[in-house]
């Protein structure tokens, strides 16, 4: 038996869980589905009615919640902190990325008359904030070069490189945000030079069906 992942047909939520699958080359069945195909079959199965939700084999039972999800599976593969100080930078990372995600989420999905004001503050003021922290840690980093400060990669260098390629999905201005922070193109280069099976991933992934 395999690990089933069940989620739409775009990157959103699920996406980092399949980085942590292809970072370690763990295989699993990447179950993907139209909003109507969610509401027909697949949200029935979810223990919450939400996605992405996963089958694992280890246990026989259906996980719900990305982060945990993802924050598992980086334990049971080898993507996990080495020690308590590297675990509070990872979580650091990890728990500024989901500010930055949820500023995002209202843009896309928020009440449509107020989207416009939403992504006018992300560009202006909330995006500045937040990319900066995020930079400081990396710099912080500098002699490991991974996001923890660690001696290899981590969950948190793959919700990093996630968090910026998921910019694409707030438009060009936001993509020319994070292209202004230096720190984040270093330290693409340098996770995807470290693990091949990421870089080969990221580089023949496929764009999704939905456009988030």
């Amino acid at each position: 038996m395999s690990y089933k992942l069940y989620y739409f047909d775009g990157r959103g939520r699920g996406e980092i869980i399949r980085l942590v699958f292809a970072a370690t080359g763990v295989d699993f069945e990447d179950i993907r589905f139209d909003l109507e195909e969610w509401e027909s079959k697949y949200r029935a199965i979810s223990p919450t009615g939400l996605c992405p939700y996963l089958v694992d084999p280890v246990t026989g039972k259906t996980l719900v919640q990305s982060g945990a999800i993802a924050r598992l599976l980086a334990a049971r593969f080898g993507l996990a902190a080495s020690d308590d100080q590297e675990f509070y930078r990872v979580e650091r990372i990890l728990h500024q990325l989901t500010d930055i995600e949820n500023l995002a989420i209202d843009i896309l999905f928020g009440p449509e008359e107020k989207r416009p004001a939403f992504k006018k503050e992300f560009l202006e003021t909330k995006a500045p904030y937040h990319f900066g922290i995020l930079a400081g840690y990396l710099r912080e980093a500098s002699d490991s070069k991974f996001a923890a400060a660690g001696k290899s990669l981590t969950l948190a260098d793959l919700a990093l490189i996630n968090l910026i390629d998921f910019m694409e999905f707030i438009g060009p201005e936001a993509q020319e945000l994070a292209a202004g922070f230096a720190e984040f193109a270093a330290h693409r280069k340098h996770a995807l030079e470290s693990n091949k099976k990421l870089a080969d991933y990221l580089a023949n992934r496929k764009p999704g069906a939905l456009p988030f």
